[in-house]
């Protein structure tokens, strides 16, 4: 049994309205062709190559995928196939072909004046949710009241990408585990179970999100 499936590359320029960069990488993103699928299997290969490799080792549940493996520069073929209860493959998606870029910009960065606010690469910015005493001062982020600081996930945030975080900090307490930056976006807590030992006491400032490795 054959199930259409449509696959979109979305690149560093983006495509449409979408603008994802993924850096060192290729982002696919596709539409479920119907309800209660297993998920789905992505392959790539060679542009021109009579046979494409399975990338995933387990159906992937999400429509969309990061392949992290991708070499910069290099053209690769992609096909997804959707994978039934039963593991039964449909035919592939008609193949896209896609290069990952390089992006030496910062795809996410923290600005503080008043206010605290994330921007994303392309302008797009994202409203920061201050939990307990966080609060804006000085260009810093202060937790030395304790707090932390969080946003609204975006795909730039997800582990599917080579990633590397800039930031500066100041302690004014040593803490127990103290957790600067988490993905999700969460400054300065651990945002799945928020806790004293996960707390930065002190300021942050400078905060700026790379998909890419950053030279000291």
């Amino acid at each position: 049994m054959r199930l259409p499936c449509t696959l979109v590359v979305v690149l560093a320029l983006g495509i449409g309205a979408a603008w994802n960069p993924a850096s060192g990488a290729v982002r696919l993103a596709w539409h479920a062709p119907r309800p209660g699928l297993t998920g789905y299997h992505v392959y790539r290969g060679k542009p021109g190559a009579a046979d494409l490799v399975q990338l995933t080792k387990a159906p992937v549940r999400q429509t969309v995928y990061a392949d992290a493996t991708a070499e910069t520069g290099v053209a690769y073929t992609y096909a997804v196939r959707s994978v039934s209860p039963r593991g039964i493959e449909s035919g592939p998606t008609p193949p896209v072909t896609a290069t990952a870029t390089l992006v030496n910009e910062p795809v996410f960065a923290v600005e503080i004046d008043k206010e605290i606010r994330g921007t994303l690469h392309g302008g797009r910015t994202l409203a920061a949710k201050l939990h307990g005493s966080a609060r804006p001062a000085d260009g810093e982020i202060d937790l030395r009241q304790n707090g932390h600081v969080s946003f609204p996930h975006d795909e730039r945030f997800d582990l599917g990408q080579p990633r590397s975080i800039e930031c500066r900090v100041w302690f004014d307490e040593p803490g127990t585990m103290p957790v600067v930056l988490r993905c999700g976006l969460c400054v300065g807590q651990y945002s799945a179970q928020p806790g004293p030992p996960y707390q930065v006491c002190g300021r942050i400032a400078g905060v700026k999100l790379y998909h890419r490795a950053v030279q000291p």
